[in-house]
């Protein structure tokens, strides 16, 4: 095995981890309840106090999971890129900002998947489809981010490095939505 792919492969695994660990925080929450916080306004609307610091702490597992996977995201990337001291240089402030547009797009994601965990039980042919389009939208909106930053990338790097990175990219995306398929259920 090559050194890339134990990287990758270690870094794939970090992922992994994460996850888990992220899983198993939200395993503090009552039997039966929906891994995503519900949207602020249904909790207005009829959740109790105690439901409503579920939400809470639902949101706050949420947020550190999110800054970790980044952490995470960076390091490996960080660690595979190869980068000289110039590329360095010009190559993080086109990631971050790439990162937090990518970022933009996954919160409708977190949303999308709130609101069918939240409608599961039942979830309406009209609600299937609207939920259906969003989730098209969004697989629309993060491609439009991705191929809109190839070429600032090109102008911080060579090719072969802006290849790098997106299969680097493209590598950890994987590992997260097969982890999101595995915990999302089929509609009924």
């Amino acid at each position: 095995m090559r050194r890339d792919d134990k990287a990758i492969t270690l870094g794939v695994l970090l992922l992994f981890l994460a996850a888990a660990a992220s899983a198993a925080a939200q395993e503090r929450l009552p039997a039966g309840s929906v891994r995503m916080a519900p949207a602020p306004q249904q909790v207005a609307a009829g959740g109790s106090a105690a439901a409503a610091s579920t939400d809470v702490e639902a949101e706050q597992t949420l947020r550190e999971f999110r800054t970790m996977m980044q952490a995470e995201r960076r390091a490996l990337v960080n660690g595979l890129m190869d980068l000289t001291p110039e590329e360095h240089e010009k190559f993080w402030p086109v990631y971050n900002q790439y990162r937090a547009d990518m970022t933009r797009v996954n919160n409708r994601l977190f949303v999308l998947i709130r609101d069918f965990a939240s409608d599961f039980d039942t979830l309406s042919d009209q609600k299937a489809q609207t939920l259906l389009n969003e989730h098209l939208s969004i697989e629309d909106a993060a491609h439009r981010v991705k191929a809109s930053y190839v070429d600032r990338f090109a102008q911080v790097l060579p090719p072969k490095k802006v290849a790098r990175f997106y299969q680097i990219d493209n590598k950890m995306d994987a590992v997260l939505r097969a982890e999101l398929a595995k915990d999302i259920p089929l509609v009924r």
